[in-house]
């Protein structure tokens, strides 16, 4: 059948690829079925296969997975995206979320013939804030609002409770001080966690400082960033307090003087790895967010200091950023908080 359809289409034999569109779409085994013969499922799978035959530039999808088990979607997807990375464009239309999510660079949501929505998978996924579980229960739990951190009871019943949570809101403080034994390891990671947070620093910037690079006196710290540029960045009292009470024990603990300031059990320079494992396993312990790296303290600090009135010019010093195209990109981020203030502040709001 698809040969048949190549030969309409005025495709030469030799230019012909239907064995490749049939392991497309995953009926590689069925190539010499009769096309009544097929399954519902196929029969949606031949009908993308026969819309391939002559090579489009672009393609429209209707539901392409719409009755195809696990397995199968996942297959089509990873051969559509193979598609879009040889140059066709995809045009989809779905109603699972997941689909549009994995495959999609931009989505537009309909509602009613209308588009109610426009803009990168990215962009999109990061408006949806606020997030809505319902938890279903054997026997009524007394809870109220309140009870629990980073959680909003929105409703409890019988055997129903509905909570909600911001997906992207970061408690800086709690993680900072959800370490708060007298060790070695406790002191180490939470003076980790506000020096990222408080310096706005880079993974890599945080494994290279060294106890030398620091003045204590002058409260400032010396950073080597990408390309071995330096720059120095303030100590807050915050910051301060946590690295000398941090000092204390690595001075006692580190009997071969290791000049790195942060250091591993066996006294030896950490490493990224180490420090992504303590800024996750931190955040999984404290509920704040299942979805934060290191990167997300920088990330953090700018936004934060651009909401505060941080003009560029100094927030790309701040950052170690070459050019302020770089740091322009937290004024994206921060344009629902502008909005905010500006509803709540201007005459004409």
């Amino acid at each position: 059948l698809l040969e048949l359809q190549a030969g309409l289409y005025g495709v030469p034999i030799k230019e012909r690829i239907t064995d490749t569109i049939l392991k497309l779409v995953s009926l590689e085994k069925e190539a010499d079925s009769y096309a009544r013969s097929l399954s519902g499922g196929m029969k949606r799978r031949l009908l993308v296969a026969k819309a391939l035959v002559h090579q489009p530039p672009i393609v429209f999808l209707d539901e392409p997975t719409a009755g195809v088990d696990v397995e199968l979607r996942k297959n089509l997807w990873k051969n559509v995206k193979i598609l879009n990375d040889q140059g066709v464009t995809i045009i989809l239309t779905t109603h699972y979320l997941e689909e549009a999510e994995e495959m999609c660079n931009r989505i537009a949501i309909l509602n009613k013939g209308n588009i109610v929505a426009l803009d990168s998978t990215k962009n999109l996924l990061n408006r949806s804030q606020t997030k809505k579980v319902t938890l279903k229960t054997n026997k009524k739990i007394d809870i109220k609002d309140g009870d629990l951190e980073s959680l909003k009871i929105i409703s409890s019943s019988e055997n129903e409770i509905c909570v909600s949570y911001e997906k992207r809101k970061i408690d800086i403080e709690q993680l900072i001080n959800f370490h708060d034994k007298e060790t070695f390891i406790s002191k180490r990671n939470k003076a980790i966690i506000d020096f990222m947070y408080s310096t706005g620093c880079r993974v890599s910037e945080l494994c290279n400082v060294k106890i030398a690079d620091i003045d204590f006196d002058e409260d400032y710290i010396q950073l080597t960033g990408k390309g071995s540029k330096q720059r120095i960045v303030p100590i807050g009292s915050k910051l301060k307090t946590n690295l000398l009470s941090y000092l204390d024990l690595k001075i006692i603990k580190d009997i071969s003087n290791n000049p790195f300031l942060f250091i591993s059990r066996t006294d030896n320079p950490l490493e990224r790895t180490a420090i992504f494992r303590i800024i996750k396993s931190t955040a999984l312990k404290t509920s704040t967010t299942l979805n934060i790296h290191p990167h997300t303290l920088r990330h953090s600090a700018a936004t934060h200091m651009l909401e505060a009135g941080c003009d560029l010019r100094t927030l790309q010093e701040y950052l170690g950023h070459s050019s302020v195209s770089t740091t322009q990109i937290y004024t994206k981020l921060t344009k629902e908080f502008l909005n905010e203030v500006f509803n709540e502040s201007h005459p004409r709001a």
